[in-house]
């Protein structure tokens, strides 16, 4: 493939594309010849970095607010916030608060450009006169060409869950001389064959790995250069500290692995897996198995965390924890602590109030159901419960920062009948920096764990348990789904008992949807687990609820359980998939085909 002689190269400060077709239209470019582009690599490492910035940033993604609140995981306190469109029913083709189709093909052109502006490049003419410069330059090149496999990749992943069927484009688009029909809609199936091959791409496995006399074939015969794909390789991890270090955040081994193995669950899944063919599912649980492999590959790199909260609360904060396979590093800020802090703290607004739904769900520490039939539990609800909770949630009298008391109470300096206090009488402890002086505008770096191993260790409990059956391990992973769940509730910080054997399919099931419920609270996984069960209805659909308190005159409390915040509205017939923006529908004149019901 020849180099184009002028490249696009993209400006950080003028990117201003608009909606429309945007993934046809015509970018914001500064242009250097090719020559400048390629000496000058920076420029070569700012298109993954504009990729990247496409990808959905999980804080305060839709408004003030996130997907969690739109599920039955949380309410958000403000009834003007856009994320109130999904839980009314009122979300359409034309206003969908999370519509990210521009986006994902924005990021998805600039990862074809890339890879088809640097195919044949090598550099081979500073070889010799700088060995130096040409090694850095083609480690540099290397991982970034191997990250927009990745990216692409996710971008994919992003829009078949949302939209199903989409236009697979995997080459540079000619915007002079286009023909729309070139890009109708393809399959999920497709869709999915194309994220399993850019997966495999990245990371020298499936087709493309090779054996050291492979390799050393290729290289002999290719002036010591490995060709593309099989030079297009991510990192196998990037450290906190050190030469790449600025690279961490970016796609890694873990990433890539993690990404393929999410993409063939979804596949399986009841919602893209109608007739339930079981072999998607036998893939799903090997590709899951190559992700937990990690930590015994790479033990210094890859393991689950020596504690729950400290993923999600670290003692420092925008450190990287090695349970990450992907993750978004942000820079110093404090929107989300400032939208998520009770009102009754300087500076706070409450935002995502859990449900009762969600707290009701934590176990008591013994494994037992809760259960607010039960006096025990009802006179002291949070106390002796799945530790999870308190890691997660706040709870009536709870001190924030180890200080200030959260009376949510009826009179209380966080209870009803203060402006924007929470409406189930919980708040938001996930993700929460207690330590910031919102009075002084305080900010600190976070990170938003995008995929991490915990889990991949309940997709592959998953995916086991419908191909295999909860104990079974015929393939000889050395892991059940049985053991999988377990690893994940019994490890350090945890700590909850083991589920016994003896469970069948259907029993088991329920098991491993409890979990990823408490595990993954909050991270933007429950709202898309309901779609690929095909249960969202049985959830979404009527009401939700929370607590009232009553502080007593001896201090004690009395808690009423099951209080209505609200009925929410989810359409069945449509709902499963996101409508494809009705303005790009137009444009295509026909060639892009609607989402059923929308």
């Amino acid at each position: 493939m020849k180099l184009i002689k002028n490249i696009g190269i993209i400006v950080f400060a003028t990117f201003t594309l608009t909606s429309c077709t945007d993934y046809l239209d015509p970018w914001e470019y500064t242009l250097a010849t090719e020559d400048k582009a390629f000496e000058l690599t920076s420029y070569l490492n700012a298109m993954p970095n504009t990729a990247y910035s496409y990808l959905p940033k999980g804080f305060n993604n839709i408004g003030n607010s996130y997907m969690t609140a739109a599920s039955d995981e949380s309410e958000e306190v403000d009834d003007m916030e856009a994320i109130q469109l999904f839980n009314n029913g009122t979300w359409n083709k034309y206003n969908n608060p999370d519509d990210i189709w521009a986006d994902a093909y924005k990021g998805i052109r600039i990862a074809n450009n890339y890879l088809q502006g640097t195919d044949t490049l090598t550099w081979i003419g500073i070889r010799y006169s700088n060995p130096t410069e040409y090694t850095n330059r083609m480690i540099e090149l290397t991982r970034n060409r191997g990250e927009m496999h990745f990216l692409r990749a996710m971008f994919y992943f992003e829009l078949f869950k949302r939209y199903g069927s989409v236009p697979l484009l995997k080459v540079k688009v000619n915007l002079e001389n286009l023909d729309i029909s070139q890009y109708p809609q393809v399959d999920v199936d497709t869709i999915v064959k194309f994220i399993v091959n850019e997966c495999e791409i990245a990371s020298r496995t499936g087709k493309y790995a090779l054996s050291t006399a492979q390799r050393d074939t290729l290289l002999k015969y290719n002036n010591k250069v490995l060709p593309s794909p099989y030079r297009d390789t991510v990192s196998v991890y990037y450290p906190t500290t050190g030469t790449y270090a600025s690279r961490q955040g970016r796609a890694t081994l873990g990433s890539v692995l993690a990404l393929k193995a999410k993409a063939l669950v979804y596949a399986a899944s009841k919602q893209f897996n109608t007739t339930n063919n079981t072999e998607k599912w036998k893939l799903a649980a090997k590709a899951c198995k190559d992700v937990i492999n990690l930590i015994a590959t790479y033990p210094s790199y890859y393991k689950l965390s020596a504690t729950y909260e400290g993923i999600f609360q670290p003692s420092t904060w925008g450190v990287w924890d090695n349970e990450y396979l992907f993750a978004r590093k942000f820079g110093a800020f404090n929107t989300f602590d400032a939208a998520n802090f009770p009102i009754s703290l300087q500076g706070g607004k409450t935002g995502n109030c859990p449900t009762a739904e969600l707290v009701d769900a934590y176990e008591m520490a013994d494994g037992t159901p809760f259960n607010w039939s039960n006096p025990a539990h009802a006179s002291n609800p949070y106390s002796g419960r799945d530790p999870r909770l308190s890691k997660t949630i706040f709870t009536n009298n709870e001190k924030f920062n180890n200080a200030i008391a959260l009376q949510s109470w009826v009179g209380g300096n966080a209870g009803p009948g203060i402006f924007h206090a929470s409406k189930t009488g919980y708040y938001l402890k996930k993700y929460i920096n207690q330590t910031l002086d919102l009075n002084n505008n305080k900010t600190a770096p976070k990170i938003w764990s995008v995929m991490r191993l915990s889990e991949f260790y309940l997709f592959f409990a998953e995916a086991m348990n419908e191909a295999y059956g909860p104990e079974s391990d015929p393939e000889g992973y050395g892991m059940t789904a049985l053991q999988a769940l377990n690893a994940v509730r019994t490890r350090p910080g945890v700590g909850m008992p083991a589920i016994a054997s003896g469970l069948n399919r259907d029993a088991f099931t329920a098991k491993i949807r409890h979990e990823r419920r408490v595990e993954l609270a909050f991270e933007d996984v429950r709202f898309w687990d309901l779609r690929r069960w095909k249960v969202a209805e049985n959830y979404l659909s009527g009401e939700i609820h929370g607590v009232s308190i009553v502080k007593n005159a001896d201090e004690s409390f009395t808690y009423t359980p099951n209080v209505k915040v609200e009925t929410r509205v989810f359409d069945a017939t449509k709902m499963y998939l996101h409508p494809i923006p009705q303005n790009e529908i137009n444009k295509s004149g026909g060639v892009l085909k609607q989402n059923p019901n929308w």
